[in-house]
C-alpha cells in the first residue's frame, strides 16, 4: 500500500502539479497531510501523519519531494528508534487535501512549531532549524486520529511502528 501525501491547494500551486483529491478523508497511518510553512525565510514542507499527528519538516523541492520526505522520515524515526522500513519502502503518492478537518490540524501543527521554535529558539542552531522535532514530537498533545483522548505523537508511532530493540 502507498503513503499518500495530501497537499493544500496552496502547496500544489508552488510544486505545479496537477493533482486529483484525494480519497482518504478518515486518519490513516499512510497517509499524511502536506502544507508549504514558511521558517526562518525558506519553504519547507511541514507533513503530519493524520492518524498521529507526528510531524516532519523538510525543505520544499517539487522534483524530489516523495524522496525528501522518505529521508525526513527515516531521520526523525532513527531519532525515536523507531522502524522506518515499512514507510520507505512503499511509493509516494500526492494528492489534493479535501478534508477541513485535517487540513486545520495541519495549520495547528504549524502554529505550535512556530511557538516551540520562538519559545525555545535559543536552543536551536540557525542552520539546524529540524532539531526543533525534538521537542515537538515528543511534546505535541493532541486528539490523534480516531483517539478521543490527548496523546503524544511519537507514543503513537510507536504503536505502528515499534521501536528498534538494541543489540548493546
Amino acid at each position: 500500500m502507498a503513503i499518500e501525501i495530501s497537499v493544500t491547494k496552496d502547496m500544489a500551486d508552488k510544486i505545479n502539479m496537477p493533482l486529483t483529491k484525494t480519497q482518504n478523508i478518515e486518519p490513516d497511518i499512510n497517509h499524511w497531510y502536506a502544507k508549504v510553512h514558511v521558517f526562518n525565510r525558506k519553504r519547507y514542507v511541514l507533513a503530519t501523519n493524520t492518524m498521529t499527528r507526528f510531524a516532519v519538516l523538510f525543505r520544499l523541492n517539487s522534483k524530489t519531494i516523495g524522496y525528501d520526505f522518505k529521508l525526513a522520515v527515516k531521520e526523525e524515526f532513527e531519532r525515536w528508534g523507531l522502524i522506518p522500513s515499512p514507510i520507505l519502502s512503499e511509493d509516494i503518492v500526492l494528492s489534493l487535501s479535501n478534508n477541513k478537518a485535517l487540513t486545520a490540524q495541519l495549520n495547528q501543527v504549524g502554529q505550535e512549531i512556530d511557538y516551540i521554535y520562538e519559545y525555545h529558539k535559543d536552543e536551536y542552531p540557525k542552520d539546524k532549524p529540524l532539531l526543533l522535532f525534538e521537542k515537538y514530537n515528543k511534546s505535541n498533545l493532541g486528539k490523534a486520529g480516531n483517539n478521543k483522548d490527548m496523546a503524544f505523537a511519537i507514543n503513537e508511532m510507536k504503536k505502528y511502528f515499534g521501536e528498534v530493540i538494541s543489540t548493546k
